[in-house]
């Protein structure tokens, strides 16, 4: 599985104190949890957050600037 093989790759190569961040698309979060992943916000981490850098890439056609 693709998943797995990136794990495999991550653990080899790493440094010590790395960590995967994920934004799942809504209603995929059970799946990547099959994989340790943790939803947030959690008491101990913030909410994910994405910047756009291109309207065309924006979900509400905006530009970030």
């Amino acid at each position: 599985m693709l998943i797995e093989a990136m794990f495999n790759y991550i653990q080899q190569h790493a440094c010590k104190m790395a960590y995967v961040g994920l934004m799942a698309t809504p209603g995929t979060e059970e799946f990547y949890e099959k994989f340790g992943f943790i939803r947030r916000p959690t008491d101990g981490l913030g909410c994910g957050m994405v910047l756009y850098i291109s309207e065309a890439n924006h979900p509400n056609g905006q530009d970030n600037k």
